[in-house]
């Protein structure tokens, strides 16, 4: 399998959803359990949407690879992009909130390298158009919103080790991807 092919997985709703329910747990484990809920509903209530919003767009839009970059296809909005960003995003934040040390700003950079990462990798195998993947960081930015609010505290309420959650949220998403599951085929997200 291509680096570019494994890259973009990183979307896909095997993956983020294992990535995602680690970061729920790691929440409602380490910060507080109404965290680790709102994550997973979060995560649940995006997917759905996505996908509501890929059927509707299946009716009359135009194919990723006939359609000029900047118009919305039938693919629109893109879910790996989405949820990457959900989740993904979403751990970038807690890293950023959880402390100051090295491993915060690796885990921080490290995931919003690859929200970067999928979002360009969907255009440039050609499943999305830049319009597509513009339109799943917008709708993924609402429950992100939502979380980021949810996380908010003093500068010091939310300690905890990022060590773990880099570890938990690498071997959550590169097991799913090492093993070939995956769950987001072309027809739903």
């Amino acid at each position: 399998m291509k680096l570019a092919a494994m890259v973009t997985d990183l979307g896909d709703l095997a993956i983020v959803g294992s990535a995602g329910l680690f970061v729920a747990v790691w929440c409602a484990t380490r910060l507080r359990p109404v965290i680790g809920l709102a994550t997973l509903l979060c995560l649940t209530l995006l997917a759905i949407f996505v996908a509501v919003l890929k059927a509707v767009a299946a009716s009359g839009s135009p194919e990723p690879w006939l359609a000029r970059q900047w118009m919305l296809t039938r693919g629109a909005p893109s879910g790996h992009a989405a949820m990457a960003t959900f989740v993904f995003g979403f751990s970038a934040w807690l890293f950023v909130r959880t402390g100051s040390t090295l491993a915060n700003r690796l885990g921080a950079l490290g995931c919003l390298g690859v929200v970067a990462a999928v979002a360009v990798t969907r255009v440039t195998l050609h499943h999305h158009t830049m319009a597509d993947v513009a339109a799943g960081l917008a709708v993924a930015s609402v429950p992100l919103g939502l979380m980021v609010a949810t996380v908010r505290g003093p500068a010091n309420s939310f300690q905890a080790p990022a060590i773990e959650l880099m570890v938990g949220l690498t071997v959550a998403s590169l097991a799913p991807l090492l093993f070939g599951v995956r769950l987001s085929g072309a027809t739903v997200i």
